[in-house]
C-alpha cells in the first residue's frame, strides 16, 4: 500500500459534519476529522514538564487538606508562540478534576484594530475564569450550600454586604448561582460615571481577593487558575495578581522569614511568550518584587519537538509506524524548527496535499515542499535555528487561501469580529444564507482553525496565529478593509432593525464594526447617528464596572471625530453633550492636560453659561485633584455668582460664620421635620446646579480653608428648604450636622444628622449615602460619647462608597475607622486587623483624583500593617523615593515610616526619615496643610523622644507652636496634642508644676472633643510623672482614671499595665 492509500484509509475513517447529517456535496471538505482535534490536545515531548505541573498540585493537595503551611507560587511557562505552552497546563485538567480538585483559566487577548468592547475588559480572563467556576461549583451540591450559607452570614457584617454588590455587578453567572433571586432588589447599584470610573479597578480587586477566601475556606480541594498569555496583561490586572502572590507578613508567634500564602489551596499558573517581554515591562519588574519578596516562581520552558515526537505525530496522524515517517519527518523539522503548532499545521496541510496527488507526484512533493519557505526565509533574513512568528501567521494564511471561498470569506469575518461569536452574530453578520454559513463554519472546524461548542452554539479561533491569518487574508488596501467592516455593520445593522432586543444585544457590535470603516462613510446624517451611538455606548460603558474608562472615552472622541468641523454650529448638542462627557472621562483617568483643553472648548463655543457649568464642574474637580486649591476655589465663586446663589470671598473668622448660622437657624424654626422630609423635588435649573458645585467645593475648602466648610453645609440646607429637595440636600444637612457638632451644638447636630440619614432612605439617594455616613461618622468624633457609634458610621460610608464607586469616600471613611480605633487606644493588632479589612482596597490603589485628599489616616499606615525592625531600613525608604519621586502618597509613606520608628522604638531611624521629609520639602509642596500638619506632629515627637539635646528640644517647640498657630484657624485637633508634648518636654526638663498644668490642660480638651486615648494616654503620662517626684497618691488617682478609660473605650490590653504601676505606687507608700 502507498503512503497516500495508507494516509487517506485511517483519515476517512471518523467523519461527521457540523449540522449531525452528511452532505453529498463536497463531502471529503465538509467533514470533521475527529482524530486531527485528537492530537492537538495529544501532547509530544512534554511527558517530563506534566508530571511537575502534577507533582506542583499534589503537593498543594497534600498541605491543603493537613493544614501546613505552603509559600505563595507560580508556575509560569515560558517560551515562543505555538511551542505547546497552553497545550501543557491545559494536559492536566481532567486529572485535577478526578481528583476532586478545581481548574479554571482565563485569556488575554492581543490588541488591534478588530479587538471588540467586551474583549478590552480590564479582567476579562478573571472574569472568564470565575465563569468557569461557577459552572464546577454548580456540580458540587454540598459546597454550593456551604457558599450560599458564607454569604448569607451576618445582615451587620459589612463585608458580607459588600460581597454581595460585587457578586452581583461583576460576575452575573456566579451571582445568579450563589444568591437568592428574590434579593435582587435588596441591592441595586448605582451608575454614577464618574464614581463608576474610580472604583472599577478597587471593586474588582477587592471582590476577587475576597472571593476566593471565601471559596477557599470551603471547598475541600485546591483551586488551579491558569492565565494564558500573561505578557498581555495590563497594569491592573497585573497588581491583581501580585496581591494574590505576596505572602501575608508574619504573626508576632512566627519566625520573621516566614512567608504564609493568604490563599492557601490555590494554584496559579501563567503562560508567557518570554521572547516579547523586555527587562523593564511591567510583568517582569512584578515577578522581580514577588520574588523578593519570597514568592517561589518555578519556571517551565518546553523546548521545540524532536525528530522522535514529530514521526510519532506524524504516525497518529497517517496511520503508519512511526519508523516509516522519517522522510517525513524530516521535512517537516526543515520547515517547522520543532514549533509544535506550526509542525501540526503543516502536517495537516501536507496530508491533505497528499490525497490529490498519485505516484511519483509524492515524491516530487517531498523533494520539493520546502523549496519556497526556505526562499522566503532567506530573503527576510530568518536563521535556520528561529521560526518567526510573521513567518507562521504567513503559511498558516497561505493555507487559509486554499480553502472555498465561502470558508476564506466566513474566516475574514470572524477575525473582524474579534475572533469569537455566536452563530445568531455570525448569520446576521455575514452576506450568506445560513446554510452557507453552516457549510462554510463546518469546514473551518475541520481544518481545526475554529473551536465550536454547538450546543452553546458558541465558537472562536483556536490559536492567536490563526485570528492573525484570518485577519491577513483581508485586503490589504486600507479603503478596501474600511469598507469591508462598514459593511459588515450595516449588514448586522439592517437584519437587527426589527427586533429591539437583538439591536441592544449587538448594538456595541454594530457600532465597533461601523467605527473600523468610519473614513468611508461619506453620508452625514449617517455619521451623525453613529456620533450619537457612541454617546450612548460611551455612557452605557462608563457605567459598567468590567470596562476601562479608556474604553468609554474612546467611543466619546470617535464620536466626535465623526461630526463635522463645524460640528459646534451644525450639531450643537451632540456636540457638547460628547465634549463634556469626554472631560468627565479624562478626568476620571488622571489626564488634567486634557481636561482643560475639553472645558476651554466648550466654554468657548456655549451658547449660554448654563451650557458652560457642566464643563465648570469636572474643572473644579481636576484642580483640586491637582492640588491646585487657589484656582478650584476661584473658578467654583465665579460659577456661584453667575449663577446667583454666591459665597462670600471674605469672612470673619467668628462674626461672618455666626451671621451665616444664624440665617439658616431662622430659615429651619419655621419648618417642621415632616416638612423637610416631604419636601417637592428642585425644578430651578440654576439653584440645582449650585448645590452641586457647592458639594464639589467642600473637598477643596476643608483642604485649604476649613473654616469655609461651614458655609458648604449651611448654604445646602438654605437652597434645600426655598428651593427644593434634590441628592446633594441630605449631603447638606449632614455637613451642617458636623458644623454644629465641631461648634460644641451636639444635641442640635445629632438630630440633624438623623434627619440626613432619614432623607437618604426616604428619597434613595444611593450616590451620596457614602458621604452622609461619613459625614455622621466623623461628627461624633468632636463630642464626648463612646467611640462604637462612630464606627458604625464609618463602616457603612466605606461600604456604600464602594457599592456606587465613590472612592474618595470609601478611602477617607475606611481611614478614619483605623484612626479613630487607633486614637481610643485600641491594641496595636486589634487596629492592624482592621485596618486590612477595612482598607484592602485603599492600600495600594490610590486614584488619580485623590491625590489632593489623601486622608492624614495614611500616615499611619506603614505603622500599622505590620511592619517588623528588620523592614525598617533607610534602603527602603530610598528604593520607594526612587519609584516615587514625589506627590502626597510618597509623603504618606515616609510619614508611616517615621511612625512605625517611633511605635518600634527607633528613634534614630525616624530622625533619618524626618531628615529625609526635610530634604524633599519642594516635592511636597502639593500636599494639603491638613496633612502636612499631621506630619509636623509626628516630627515634633521625634525632635521631643531626642530631647536629650537641646538643639532638638528647641526644633520640637517651634513645630509645637507652628502646630498651633495653624491650629487658630482649624478645628481644634492638635491642641490636646500639643499640650501633651510640652508637657513631656518640661517633666524631662525638671519643670514639673508647668508639666503637670499641661498635662491637666491636654486632658480637659481631649475630653472636651473625644479624644478619647488622647486623655487616657496624658492621665497615664500624668501619673508616670507625680510617681517620680514623689506623690504617689495623686499618682494613683491619675493612674485610676486612665485604666478606667482604658478599660470602658476597649484598649483593654493597657489595663495589666496600669494595674502593676498602681500595685508598684501602692506598694512605696509607707505604711
Amino acid at each position: 500500500m502507498t503512503l497516500y492509500e495508507q494516509s487517506t484509509a485511517n483519515s476517512r475513517t471518523s467523519s461527521v459534519s457540523l449540522s449531525g447529517s452528511d452532505d453529498d456535496e463536497g463531502n471529503d471538505q465538509v467533514a470533521i476529522e475527529e482524530d486531527w482535534s485528537h492530537q492537538r490536545n495529544r501532547l509530544y515531548d512534554r511527558e517530563d514538564q506534566r508530571q511537575l505541573l502534577l507533582d506542583r498540585y499534589y503537593r498543594v493537595r497534600d498541605c491543603f487538606r493537613t493544614d501546613k503551611g505552603e509559600p505563595s507560587q507560580l508556575v509560569l511557562i515560558n517560551g515562543k508562540s505555538g511551542i505547546g505552552k497552553s497545550a501543557l497546563a491545559i494536559s492536566i485538567r481532567e486529572d485535577i478534576l478526578s481528583d476532586g480538585g478545581f481548574y479554571i483559566s482565563g485569556k488575554f487577548v492581543p490588541e488591534s484594530d478588530n479587538q471588540q468592547s467586551h474583549q478590552r475588559q480590564p479582567f476579562a480572563p478573571y472574569v472568564s475564569a470565575l465563569n468557569e467556576l461557577a459552572l464546577q461549583i454548580s456540580d458540587r451540591e454540598s459546597l454550593l450550600q456551604k457558599i450560599r450559607e458564607r454569604l448569607a452570614g451576618d445582615e451587620r457584617d459589612f463585608r458580607a454586604e459588600e460581597l454581595h454588590l460585587l457578586l452581583r455587578d461583576l460576575v452575573p453567572s456566579m451571582s445568579s448561582l450563589l444568591l437568592p433571586s428574590d434579593d435582587a432588589d435588596k441591592a441595586v447599584i448605582t451608575k454614577s460615571t464618574r464614581q463608576k470610573a474610580n472604583a472599577k479597578t478597587h471593586a474588582f480587586t477587592v471582590f476577587f481577593r475576597r472571593f476566593l477566601n471565601l471559596f477557599l475556606s470551603c471547598a475541600d480541594a485546591p483551586l488551579v487558575i491558569l492565565l494564558d498569555d500573561i505578557q498581555r496583561a495590563d497594569p491592573d490586572a497585573l497588581l491583581l495578581l501580585e496581591s494574590l502572590l505576596l505572602p501575608t507578613p508574619p504573626n508576632s508567634s512566627e519566625t520573621e522569614d516566614s512567608n504564609r500564602n493568604e490563599y492557601p489551596g490555590l494554584v496559579l499558573m501563567a503562560t508567557c511568550r518570554s521572547n516579547e517581554v523586555a527587562f523593564r515591562d511591567p510583568l517582569s519588574e512584578m515577578l522581580r518584587r514577588v520574588e523578593d519578596n519570597g514568592t517561589q516562581i518555578v519556571d517551565i520552558r518546553p523546548a521545540k519537538l524532536g525528530m522522535d515526537a514529530i514521526s510519532q505525530m506524524i504516525a497518529d496522524s497517517t496511520g503508519l509506524p512511526s519508523h516509516d515517517c522519517h522522510p517525513m519527518a524530516l521535512l517537516v523539522m526543515q520547515e517547522t524548527k520543532g514549533n509544535a503548532l506550526f509542525a501540526h499545521q503543516f502536517i495537516q496541510s501536507l496530508n491533505c496535499r497528499l490525497e490529490t496527488m498519485e505516484g511519483d507526484d509524492l515524491d516530487d512533493n517531498l523533494s520539493s515542499g520546502g523549496s519556497e519557505s526556505e526562499e522566503e526565509s532567506k530573503q527576510s533574513g530568518l536563521s535556520n535555528s528561529t521560526i518567526s512568528d510573521q513567518r507562521i501567521a504567513r503559511w498558516i494564511a497561505r493555507q487559509m487561501k486554499r480553502l472555498p471561498e465561502v470558508a476564506q470569506y466566513l474566516l475574514k469575518v470572524i477575525s473582524c469580529l474579534g475572533g469569537q461569536f455566536d452563530l445568531l452574530l455570525l448569520e446576521r453578520t455575514c452576506s450568506l444564507s445560513a446554510s452557507e454559513v453552516q457549510r462554510a463554519l463546518t469546514i473551518c472546524v475541520a481544518q481545526t482553525f475554529i473551536h465550536y461548542d454547538s450546543d452553546q452554539q458558541r465558537g472562536e479561533m483556536t490559536h492567536d496565529k490563526f485570528l492573525e491569518a484570518a485577519a491577513a487574508l483581508l485586503s490589504a488596501n486600507t479603503s478596501e478593509r474600511a469598507l469591508f467592516h462598514l459593511q459588515l455593520g450595516r449588514n448586522l445593522q439592517e437584519s437587527c432593525a426589527s427586533d429591539n432586543s437583538i439591536m441592544q444585544t449587538y448594538q456595541i457590535r454594530i457600532v465597533d464594526l461601523m467605527l473600523v470603516g468610519k473614513e468611508e462613510l461619506h453620508n452625514s446624517r449617517e455619521r451623525e447617528n453613529l456620533a450619537l451611538w457612541c454617546l450612548q455606548i460611551g455612557r452605557e460603558v462608563a457605567m459598567n464596572s468590567s470596562f476601562a474608562a479608556s474604553c468609554a472615552i474612546d467611543y466619546f472622541e470617535r464620536g466626535l471625530e465623526l461630526l463635522s468641523r463645524r460640528r459646534w454650529r451644525d450639531q450643537y448638542d451632540l456636540s457638547l453633550a460628547l465634549t463634556n462627557a469626554t472631560a468627565e472621562l479624562a478626568y476620571c483617568q488622571g489626564n488634567h492636560s486634557r481636561v482643560q483643553t475639553l472645558v476651554d472648548e466648550v466654554q468657548a463655543n456655549a451658547k449660554s453659561f448654563m451650557d458652560q457649568v457642566q464643563a465648570c464642574m469636572t474643572s473644579i474637580l481636576s484642580l483640586g485633584a491637582q492640588s491646585e486649591f487657589d484656582k478650584a476655589i476661584a473658578l467654583g465663586q465665579n460659577v456661584l455668582e453667575q449663577l446667583g446663589h454666591p459665597l462670600p470671598r471674605r469672612i470673619g473668622l467668628f462674626g461672618g460664620i455666626h451671621r451665616e448660622l444664624s440665617k439658616t437657624r431662622k430659615m429651619l424654626n419655621g419648618f417642621e421635620e415632616s416638612d423637610i422630609l416631604n419636601l417637592k423635588p428642585i425644578k430651578n435649573p440654576k439653584a440645582k446646579a449650585a448645590m452641586t458645585v457647592i458639594q464639589i467645593l467642600h473637598p477643596v475648602f476643608a483642604s485649604s480653608y476649613p473654616p469655609y466648610t461651614v458655609f458648604t453645609g449651611s448654604r445646602l440646607v438654605r437652597l434645600t428648604l426655598q428651593f427644593g429637595f434634590s441628592p446633594t440636600s441630605a449631603i447638606g444637612f449632614a455637613l451642617y450636622s458636623l458644623t454644629l457638632t465641631r461648634l460644641g451644638n451636639y444635641g442640635e447636630g445629632k438630630i440633624y444628622g438623623e434627619l440626613a440619614e432619614r432623607q437618604t432612605e426616604m428619597h434613595n439617594c444611593r450616590d451620596c449615602e457614602a458621604k452622609i455616613f461619613l459625614t455622621l461618622g466623623m461628627g461624633p468624633t468632636f463630642a464626648n460619647r463612646p467611640f462604637p457609634g462612630v464606627l458604625s458610621h464609618l463602616q457603612r460610608s466605606h461600604v456604600k462608597g464602594l457599592q456606587t464607586g465613590d472612592i474618595e469616600t470609601s478611602m477617607r471613611a475606611a481611614a478614619c475607622y483605623v484612626w479613630i480605633r487607633f486614637m481610643s487606644g485600641a491594641p496595636l493588632l486589634d487596629v492592624k486587623r482592621a485596618l486590612i479589612e477595612s482598607m484592602s482596597m485603599c492600600d495600594d490603589h490610590g486614584s488619580s483624583t485623590s491625590k489632593g485628599f489623601v486622608s492624614p489616616c495614611d500616615m499611619i499606615c506603614t505603622a500599622l500593617m505590620g511592619k517588623t525592625q528588620e523592614s525598617l531600613s533607610m534602603d527602603r525608604v530610598g528604593s520607594l523615593c526612587r519609584m516615587e519621586p514625589n506627590g502626597p502618597k510618597l509623603f504618606c509613606t515616609l510619614c508611616g515610616f517615621l511612625v512605625a520608628g517611633m511605635y518600634l522604638n527607633k528613634r534614630d531611624f525616624a530622625h533619618q526619615v524626618t531628615i529625609e521629609l526635610y530634604k524633599r520639602r519642594k516635592a511636597f509642596r502639593d500636599v494639603g496643610p491638613f496633612l502636612r500638619s499631621h506630619c509636623t506632629f509626628w516630627q515634633a515627637v521625634v525632635f521631643a523622644s531626642l530631647g536629650s539635646s537641646r538643639k532638638c528640644t528647641r526644633r520640637a517647640r517651634r513645630l509645637l507652636a507652628k502646630l498651633l498657630r495653624w491650629e487658630a484657624c482649624n478645628p481644634p485637633i492638635f491642641t490636646g496634642k500639643v499640650c501633651l508634648v510640652e508637657a513631656l518636654l518640661d517633666a524631662n526638663a525638671g519643670r514639673k508644676d508647668r508639666a503637670l498644668s499641661l498635662f491637666e490642660e491636654a486632658v480637659r480638651h481631649s475630653e472636651k472633643h473625644g479624644y478619647i486615648g488622647e486623655q487616657a494616654l496624658a492621665l497615664e503620662k500624668a501619673g508616670m510623672m507625680l510617681v517620680d517626684i514623689a506623690s504617689a497618691a495623686d499618682a494613683i488617682t491619675y493612674l485610676a482614671k486612665s485604666r478606667e478609660i482604658y478599660r470602658i473605650y476597649g484598649a483593654a490590653a493597657n489595663v495589666p499595665r496600669l494595674d502593676e504601676a498602681i500595685l508598684l505606687v501602692e506598694r512605696s507608700i509607707p505604711q
